[in-house]
């Protein structure tokens, strides 16, 4: 807790910047968050907790996102969670409006060549050769099996 001399009086005041939010207590007894400068504060504010939870959860999505992506890729991952506070302030009142945004890793797809009939069409051998080789089957390399038949 951050505390404050009044030179007036030389009374001790607690700093209207404070670390804990949670430290004065409502009339029904639950806890009640005190004025902050502090942004971690202030998010915990936001919709009573609901906004903070939902972004926290949102970010813990995208770690077990990252962290699958980097096993498929040499180790690497990379994600961003972007927070924004839209404010605004009408008669004394400030309106915080928050916002959450993801951007989890995209695999790379592979290219395939593909090769143009006749007709428009497109397939993996140029017309008029025999195929040496059959489809294979995609396979899920976490579930060990095929995905779907080709």
């Amino acid at each position: 807790m951050n505390e404050q001399v009044n030179p007036e009086t030389g009374e001790i005041v607690e700093d209207d910047r404070g670390l804990d939010a949670r430290s004065i207590t409502a009339a029904d007894g639950g806890p009640v968050a005190k004025r902050s400068g502090h942004v971690s504060d202030v998010l915990r504010m936001l919709e009573d907790g609901q906004f903070n939870a939902d972004a926290s959860e949102a970010m813990r999505e995208l770690v077990r996102m990252m962290e699958a992506h980097a096993h498929n890729n040499k180790g690497a991952a990379k994600g961003k969670v972007t927070i924004e506070l839209d404010m605004t302030l009408a008669n004394g009142v400030f309106v915080l409006t928050p916002a959450y945004k993801v951007k989890a890793p995209v695999q790379k797809r592979l290219g395939t060549a593909l090769f143009a009939g006749d007709t428009g069409s497109l397939g993996r051998n140029p017309p008029g050769q025999k195929a040496m080789f059959g489809d294979r089957q995609p396979r899920d390399p976490y579930a060990d099996q095929a995905v779907r038949d080709v």
